[in-house]
């Protein structure tokens, strides 16, 4: 029951630390490029995330099931809504809001240079966090933690159809005023268009390491992310992947997926 009890808490504590920069555009799954939304646009998606699991990696990288009986599981499911604003030509702002307001974020994407077949942005962002967990308590203006981060994200053209966009973050948590954890994200996306393009079929990966600087160990997760975006419309795009996990260490194993309707408002 106590390593149950740990598990729990890890999967609370490893939803928090995916904030990661939030509120900006992408044009795959995961990871960010450096397309900015046009000057004056406003792009809306709203997002549905079903995740499931009743496995998880213990430090030796082995999985192992949640309790000797084998009979527990652990399902996370939420809503998101982002709204992102494009300011300038190479700027754009945004907002990421759990439908429950247990989380918002703010984040920023600025593109500093964008060449025929490569491009190189500069992101940042903060999360609040008022989730719950067994540990920190309140932490001031909005609830249990504050994350910033900040990132590059890079883009290339390898012809019109085949591409590769890929992002490295690092995040800090802060809770009462104290760093909690320090957190690496490495994403990355290679994307082909079929059909005039307006089916996209994606393949990816995501890393992240977490310091977790009250706790002995750390902790870290590999996810497979396939996936596919749907552009027959000429204001708005489908997104549907499916992330499965493939190594962690003291995280739970998740799969599942998700599904996004991002919109253009001019």
């Amino acid at each position: 029951m106590k390593k149950f009890t740990t598990i729990i808490f890890f999967c609370f504590f490893v939803s928090n630390t995916f904030a990661q920069v939030a509120g900006i555009s992408a044009s795959k799954l995961v990871a960010y490029d450096v397309n900015i939304v046009p000057k004056y646009t406003l792009e809306v998606e709203p997002s549905f995330s079903y995740l499931y699991s009743h496995q998880w990696f213990n430090n030796n990288n082995h999985l192992q099931p949640f309790n000797l009986a084998d009979d527990s599981c652990l399902v996370m499911n939420n809503f998101y809504m982002r709204f992102t604003l494009g300011l300038e030509k190479n700027l754009e702002v945004g907002t990421f809001i759990n439908a429950d307001m247990s989380s918002f974020s703010f984040g920023a994407k600025y593109r500093l240079f964008q060449h025929k077949k490569s491009g190189l942005a500069l992101l940042a962002g903060t999360t609040f966090s008022k989730q719950s967990d067994w540990v920190y308590r309140n932490s001031g203006f909005y609830g249990k933690t504050l994350s910033l981060a900040v990132g590059f994200a890079f883009t290339q053209q390898f012809s019109p159809k085949f591409s590769w966009d890929t992002d490295l973050q690092y995040q800090n948590i802060l809770s009462q005023d104290k760093s909690i954890t320090d957190n690496m994200f490495l994403d990355t996306d290679f994307g082909y268009y079929f059909y005039d393009h307006r089916f996209q079929f994606i393949a990816g990966l995501s890393f992240n390491y977490n310091n977790h600087k009250s706790d002995k160990h750390d902790t870290y997760r590999l996810t497979f992310n396939p996936g596919v975006t749907i552009e027959t419309g000429k204001s708005y795009i489908i997104v549907v992947y499916f992330p499965i996990d493939l190594l962690g260490n003291e995280v739970e194993r998740t799969y599942g997926f998700s599904l996004a309707f991002t919109l253009g408002v001019d």
